[in-house]
Order: structure tokens, then C-alpha cells, then sequence
């Protein structure tokens, strides 16, 4: 009785009153205090993203109350009829896209709860804000290499070195695909409006070759055309630059956990890729220059002294399928000027770029519409030996493919009306 009336003459206890509660435990406070604001950011973003993704999780039954946006792996039950239309878009060769593509959402609907809008946006950034650090570490570890070489620091520069041999040792195992689909999902919600498009009309007398090399423009900062495809096109390989391939193992590991499929463009590895028959593959055929000449309000590509991946594809037979991305030259802001030098830095595959983008993390792209569009596939002949004129013929066909299919998917958007530069 004495220690239940020390308890209940406690302040902190006398709500209380029930519970027999030690003095010292019940009025000693929550260490918030110690907690920094960047550490109550993280968790706060950390919260309202995993009440956000937790429908994406295999215990998304024990969370009926969180925000629904696994909705966006059903398109027809999320936003009704309309994902169907674009479904039944002519897909390349002829064939419904419905009979060979997964449910894609064309669009991210920003009209939610305020919880739901709130917390897709904090995984969207939570999402971006991880990727936009590997793409810094992936660019800047060479630097950090000399740095430590210079300085004469070993156990820095011995870490570095082996973390550039590790992808080629060890394979890492893919993430299972709730996982995949969450971060993806994630980077796609970042966007008040991500679609992607079949456009285009297929040749009179449709190829029935198998192989196929999707060319995505333009490069812009990040390349979010790249990042869309293989979440749309699991199958697909993507061919990024033989930097990225073989020198920035932080890029490499995290797009083998989350499954996909990389290849170099590298002479060789394209080479050998192409022998081995695999389709489909993407590239990005306008390289670093293309991500150096981005601006705001324009739509570049590099493609004048271009001819590589021409040859390549009459070579060893494969159809060239253009995509353009309507939008990503919107995301960032990028100077321009002093060609000669940043040429020269591209020669030596650095990326020319200095982008600012999100006003407070300038790292994060701009919240644009996107615009995806896919178009129908250039038929190439299969010719052992190319010539100059061979070669300089069907990139005059492909640029004229690739204005077509820009031409069709500006309408109705920002880019409408704006001029197409080949550079």
C-alpha cells in the first residue's frame, strides 16, 4: 500500500493511476532530444514510406489501413479502362502489346489521400535520393583511387580496389521482386505522370527477325528511359558504357539486386553479345556527349558522327527499335559551353555534366510529365562487311525513324513545338 501511494502522489502517474509504475522509469523522457533533425527526417521519410510500399510487401494483408498503391501493378483495377486503351497500342512487329506485356500503369496519379500523396512522394524521394548516391559514388570513386594512391592511403586505397573487382568475381543474387517492383514503383512515382506509348506504323512487310536493339534518346542526366524499359521489359538487356560496366562496381552490384540484365557497349563485349544472339538488348547511342549537350527546353540528340551502332546492327542482323522520352531534357538544368573541354572529358568517359535539379536536393530530377514512346521497328539488312555508304544510308533511315517517333509522342505535351536537333 505505501509503494502504491508513492506511485500515485508521482505527477508523471496520475493518469495513470491503475498501473504501479516506478517513479524514476515513468518520469524519465523520451531521448528525442539526442536524436539529430537529419536522423527525425530519415525516420519521418522512413515511416510514411513503408506505410506507402507496404501493399508491395507479401504482408500486405496485416496492413489494410496503408495507403494502396499496389493498385499501380493492376491497371485496370487502379484507373479503369484507360491502361487498356494504351494496351492495345500496336506493339513492334504487328502484335498487341496486351498479348506480350505485363499491366504497365501509364500514369501516377497524384489525386490521393493527403497520407498517400504525402507518402508516395517521401518513398519517391527516399527511392531518388538512393540512386542519385550511387550514380555520385559511381562517378567520382576514380578520383577518390587517385586521391588515396597520392596520399599514400592503403587501407582506403586497397578497399577501392577491391570493391572494382568484386562484381567480377562474385554475381549477386537478385532481390525478390516485391522489392524490384517497390523501388521501381518508387522512382516512377517521383513523376506526377510517367506513360509510355507504342507509336509509329509497322513496315508494310513486317520483319519476322527476333533480334532487336531498342536505341534510347536522349541520354539526358540520369537516362530515366533506361531506367523505365527493363521494369517494362524484364527480358531486356541493357548495354551502359564500358565505365560503368567494368569501373563503377556500386552501379553494377545494385542493378544485379535489383535483376537486371547489364551488358557493355564496349567493341568487344557488343561484339560478343551480338554473336550470342541476344535480344533484346537497349542502348543509348548518343553516349556522354548527348547527356553533356542537355537543356532545358530542347530536345538534342548526338547522333551526326554516330555510326557504331549501325554498323553493328547490319552486321549482325538486328532490327533497331527508336525510343524517345519526352521530358527528360526537362529534369535538370545543365550550363552550356566550353565544348572543346568538356569534349575532352567525354573522351576519357567522364560526363561533362553539372545538373541541378530539385531545388532543395539538386540531385533529384524535376517533377515532370514523362513520355515514354516506343516506336515500330527499322528493318536492317544483314551485311557482313559494311561499308561507309552502307552504314551512312541506314543512319540516314534510323534519324528519319527517330524524328518520326519524336514527332508523334510530343503531341499534346510540353515539348510540342520545339525544334529536333541533331548535333
Amino acid at each position: 500500500m505505501a509503494m502504491l501511494g508513492f506511485c500515485m502522489r508521482v505527477r508523471p502517474l496520475q493518469p495513470l493511476r491503475h498501473l504501479c509504475i516506478p517513479a524514476r522509469l515513468a518520469a524519465r523522457p523520451l531521448p528525442l532530444g539526442r536524436v539529430g533533425r537529419t536522423s527525425r527526417t530519415l525516420l519521418l521519410g522512413s515511416t510514411l514510406g513503408f506505410a506507402t510500399l507496404a501493399p508491395f510487401s507479401p504482408l500486405a494483408p496485416l496492413f489494410p489501413l496503408a495507403p494502396s498503391l499496389a493498385g499501380q501493378l493492376n491497371c485496370e483495377e487502379a484507373q479503369g479502362a484507360q491502361p487498356q486503351e494504351i494496351a492495345n497500342v500496336p506493339a513492334p512487329g504487328g502484335t498487341s502489346k496486351t498479348d506480350s506485356a505485363k499491366p504497365f500503369c501509364a500514369k501516377n496519379d497524384a489525386k490521393d489521400t493527403p497520407v498517400g500523396g504525402i507518402g508516395r512522394i517521401a518513398a519517391a524521394m527516399l527511392c531518388w535520393s538512393f540512386f542519385a548516391g550511387i550514380w555520385f559514388v559511381s562517378i567520382t570513386m576514380p578520383a577518390a583511387l587517385m586521391w588515396s594512391l597520392a596520399t599514400a592511403k592503403w587501407k582506403l586505397t586497397s578497399a577501392l580496389l577491391a570493391a572494382y573487382c568484386f562484381p567480377h568475381v562474385i554475381t549477386m543474387p537478385s532481390l525478390p521482386q516485391s522489392c524490384s517492383h517497390a523501388f521501381w514503383h518508387g522512382v516512377q512515382g517521383w513523376f506526377p505522370e510517367l506513360e509510355i506509348v507504342h507509336v509509329g506504323e509497322p513496315e508494310p512487310e513486317p520483319s519476322s527477325r527476333e533480334r532487336r536493339l531498342f536505341c534510347i534518346h536522349p541520354h539526358g542526366i540520369y537516362t530515366l528511359g533506361a531506367l523505365t524499359l527493363p521494369n517494362h521489359m524484364p527480358e531486356i538487356r541493357l548495354c551502359i558504357a564500358p565505365y560503368l560496366y567494368h569501373f563503377a562496381p556500386a552501379f553494377r552490384i545494385f542493378a544485379e539486386l535489383l535483376g537486371v540484365k547489364l551488358g557493355s557497349t564496349g567493341p568487344r563485349d557488343l561484339k560478343h553479345l551480338m554473336e550470342t544472339k541476344n535480344t533484346p538488348m537497349a542502348i543509348v547511342p548518343g553516349g556522354f556527349e548527348e547527356a553533356t549537350i542537355t537543356c532545358r527546353g530542347t530536345e538534342r540528340v548526338f547522333l551526326k558522327t554516330r555510326g557504331g551502332f549501325i554498323k553493328y546492327a547490319l552486321r549482325h542482323g538486328y532490327d533497331l527499335v527508336p525510343c524517345f522520352t519526352v521530358g527528360d531534357s526537362d529534369m535538370f538544368s545543365n550550363p552550356q559551353g566550353a565544348w572543346k573541354f568538356r569534349w575532352w572529358l567525354n573522351g576519357l568517359s567522364i560526363p561533362a555534366v553539372l545538373p541541378f535539379g530539385f531545388p532543395v536536393l539538386p540531385l533529384l530530377p524535376k517533377r515532370v510529365r514523362v513520355k515514354l514512346a516506343i516506336g515500330a521497328p527499322l528493318h536492317m539488312p544483314q551485311i557482313q562487311n559494311p561499308s561507309r555508304e552502307d552504314v551512312e544510308k541506314h543512319r540516314k533511315r534510323y534519324l528519319a525513324a527517330l524524328k518520326a517517333t519524336y514527332e508523334e509522342a510530343v503531341q499534346g505535351t510540353a515539348s510540342a513545338g520545339r525544334p529536333f536537333e541533331v548535333w
